[in-house]
């Protein structure tokens, strides 16, 4: 049984603290990103930002959230599919930013100058 379990079934204060301690941590943690990703969305620059890095927390994030659904572990998954929701927005938002910008700036050195018509 693990410590979700007692959260659902009642059990000890203790056990309820740790549990909404975590999720209470872990989702806002993952939803701190929201103001970086307003912020993308509203100038449409997302010049400095990689999309590498962002599709591999998201492939990292996917399996940590399965394996909290195979554990039973509504703590690990909750949190972890705020996470991807987290994630997901913040790449819709940087290939907007983009697709908006129009081409890369010279040199290729996949940094994009953001200018709109």
């Amino acid at each position: 049984m693990n410590h979700t379990d007692f959260i659902i079934q009642g059990g000890n204060l203790m056990e309820n603290l740790t549990g909404v301690l975590g999720l209470a941590g872990g989702l806002l943690l993952n939803l701190s990103s929201l103001p970086q990703i307003a912020k993308i969305w509203k100038t449409e620059s997302a010049g400095d930002l990689s999309i590498a890095t962002y599709a591999m927390a998201l492939a990292g994030m996917s399996l940590v959230t399965a394996y909290g659904f195979v554990l039973g572990d509504w703590v690990i998954t909750t949190i972890n599919l705020s996470g991807l929701f987290s994630l997901t927005l913040a790449i819709c938002a940087i290939l907007r930013a983009r697709l908006l910008a129009g081409a890369p700036k010279q040199g290729g050195n996949n940094e994009y100058k953001f200018q709109r018509d």
